[in-house]
């Protein structure tokens, strides 16, 4: 049978499964919440028929555990009533110790339990140790009455189902994270909902780059994908026209979005469109230049080309293009040289951009 753990009071985690005889049972670590090789636990119960703790008093528990560790990490502490002692599996090869090399899964905890009982579950408490070292996720709790052989489990599944974070963004009414759920390593984004504080899976094998406003920025599959968080219904699949390399040039501002760095972009979020830019014979508009934000939703596209700079100004909200030529500035503006803010990484300016030229300062000013 296929069980998850209940979460119960202080910590504990709680397996039930039908009722039966034994007097032997073994509790398998399958795998880590952290993907890591090792297992350890605080403290173990065995649950009677009407799913109250077995007394431990004629306990005899086995387990493998870390032996460099002094008393810390024996199997009796999982017995000793005492949440704050734990017993962990082996972190270090005994024959090899200098190398560090982690015994792999799975580790055994066996337990006599000194007579005969009807048992119907089990609750473990993880330890409490840093980065939840040990952490069971899949398990395996058999059962058998004196030395029989040990069978099919009676309860198999999942511990811990704990997420590990990458990152994560907050929007308004969400926060967006990606994390991975071992032991399964495909990375996923999921979105938690701050009013109703539910949690969903809204990417698979997906990373979050970006949050700009509402908008999630992901990558799954080599798609970017936009994902709204005032709006879990939201999804606009900007792939192919972003190429998922060029990612880092996308500007989002309001429900508009804009690249230029390379080929120019512009697209209305809110209807999920991309505008039509009619081709321009003869332009070098589409090749690699500068992208510059000017003011209210208009951004300059400068290409040098031979001894002076193609100049296109964008319009986000209509999607039109103004071309021109500026004759007089003879050289390359070389992005480095322009002086903007630490940290920006775009480029703008009101209505006038300064640049230094080896040691002249110049300044161009828009025109109203």
């Amino acid at each position: 049978a296929s069980n998850i753990a209940t979460p119960v009071d202080d910590g504990w985690l709680e397996v039930r499964f039908p009722e039966r005889t034994a007097s032997w049972i073994r509790l398998a670590a399958l795998s880590e919440v952290n993907g890591q090789g090792w297992a350890s636990a605080a403290e173990l119960h065995v649950l009677d028929a009407e799913g109250k703790p077995l007394p431990r008093n004629k306990w005899a528990i086995e387990a493998e555990h870390e032996r460099n560790n002094g008393l810390r990490a024996l199997p009796r502490n999982l017995i000793d009533g005492d949440p704050l002692t734990w017993w962990h599996s082996p972190w270090k090869d005994p024959e090899k110790p200098v190398i560090g090399k982690i015994i792999p899964h799975p580790h055994f905890i066996h337990i006599n339990l000194g007579q005969n009982y009807r048992i119907s579950g089990f609750r473990y408490l993880p330890a409490r140790i840093h980065n939840n070292n040990g952490m069971i996720r899949d398990y395996e709790f058999h059962s058998r009455e004196n030395h029989q052989d040990w069978g099919n489990p009676v309860a198999a599944g999942v511990l811990v189902n704990r997420l590990r974070v990458t990152r994560n963004y907050f929007g308004p009414g969400a926060v967006f994270f990606d994390a991975r759920n071992y032991p399964g390593k495909d990375q996923a984004v999921f979105r938690h909902d701050l009013d109703k504080q539910t949690t969903k899976l809204v990417e698979n094998q997906a990373h979050l780059l970006s949050m700009h406003g509402p908008y999630a920025l992901i990558t799954s599959q080599n798609k970017l994908i936009l994902r709204r968080s005032d709006d879990p219904s939201y999804r606009f699949e900007l792939t192919p026209h972003i190429n998922h390399g060029h990612h880092g040039h996308i500007v989002i501002e309001g429900d508009r979005l804009a690249m230029g760095r390379h080929k120019i972009v512009v697209a209305d979020l809110k209807k999920k469109q991309f505008l039509e830019i009619p081709e321009s014979p003869g332009s070098r508009r589409n090749h690699n230049g500068t992208f510059v934000r000017i003011s209210n939703g208009h951004f300059l596209k400068i290409v040098h080309h031979g001894n002076k700079q193609e100049l296109s100004l964008i319009n986000t909200a209509s999607g039109k293009i103004l071309e021109g030529t500026m004759e007089i500035q003879t050289e390359r503006f070389a992005e480095e040289r322009f002086i903007k803010a630490p940290g920006q990484r775009l480029l703008s300016f009101g209505r006038t951009l300064l640049f230094y030229d080896n040691s002249t300062l110049s300044a161009w000013v828009t025109a109203d």
